[in-house]
């Protein structure tokens, strides 16, 4: 069952994941919060955003999951894929003169991928920096250093037009909270108000309005705070104006984003 709210047809919550075993399929005997880059599709086309997940790796090697978790793009957020070709897979270690080297395989080099070049590379920097990485780093390909990853350069600024115009930083997918929901994130919106709405397990939707991001037309944190009763929802946060109530599923299910949760 679909629910339209605005401009955006919301489905009844997916199961909530249980975060206290789901890890990443890595190897390793230490689960480690980390932050990566992924993709997800707007009106523009795949743009990244920040997902923030659990991974597996020995003891004081968070950023080496970090970089296997953006790679692989393991994510709870079924709506997220990784910006590196399907089979990638990579290794982690330092040169003897300690600097980091990111070995990736099943990728082809000296191609070019199109933007799908610029966005992995962009994931890539954007992931080893929100994990406490250093700047300077070595890539490879099969054990072989490359300066451009994909047809994109490695060496780059970190470039806020590849983000997603919309993103729920809180609450986390699968997240078990109390009563008091705060639903906190960046979205990128003509005079900064925007569709929110929250659906129950039974696709009911329960709250909904327009919010109010601190500034318009680039992304811009907003904050909502609300009180639920117990149960499984969904929350949902778009960039599109409001809109006909009867607009197609397959027109709008991009600029939006969705969380899953619990309320105890």
């Amino acid at each position: 069952m679909a629910v339209a709210v605005g401009v955006v047809r919301l489905s009844p919550p997916e199961p909530v994941p249980d975060t206290d075993r789901q890890t990443l399929p890595t190897v390793g005997d230490q689960s480690y919060q980390v932050r990566t880059y992924l993709i997800t599709d707007t009106v523009n086309g795949p743009k990244l955003i920040r997902n923030d997940t659990f991974a597996l790796a020995d003891k004081g090697k968070k950023l080496q999951a970090a970089i296997a978790a953006v790679v692989t793009g393991t994510s709870f957020d079924h709506d997220y894929r990784s910006a590196f070709p399907q089979g990638s897979s990579v290794r982690i270690k330092e040169t003897s003169d300690g600097t980091l080297l990111v070995d990736l395989s099943g990728i082809v080099p000296n191609v070019g991928y199109g933007e799908g070049g610029a966005l992995a590379a962009e994931a890539l920097r954007r992931t080893i920096a929100s994990n406490g990485g250093p700047s300077d780093y070595v890539v490879a390909i099969n054990g072989r250093p490359i300066k451009e990853l994909m047809g994109a350069p490695l060496q780059a600024p970190l470039n806020d037009q590849v983000l997603a115009p919309v993103e729920i930083s809180a609450p986390a997918e699968g997240a078990r909270l109390g009563t008091r929901v705060a639903i906190a994130g960046k979205v990128a919106s003509p005079d900064a108000v925007f569709n929110w709405a929250v659906v129950n397990a039974d696709g009911v939707v329960v709250k909904k309005g327009l919010g109010q991001a601190q500034s318009c037309c680039t992304r811009s944190p907003y904050n909502i705070q609300l009180e639920l009763p117990p149960g499984s929802y969904q929350v949902m946060v778009s960039s599109l104006p409001v809109g006909k109530p009867d607009v197609e599923r397959s027109e709008v299910q991009v600029n939006i984003d969705t969380k899953n949760f619990e309320v105890r």
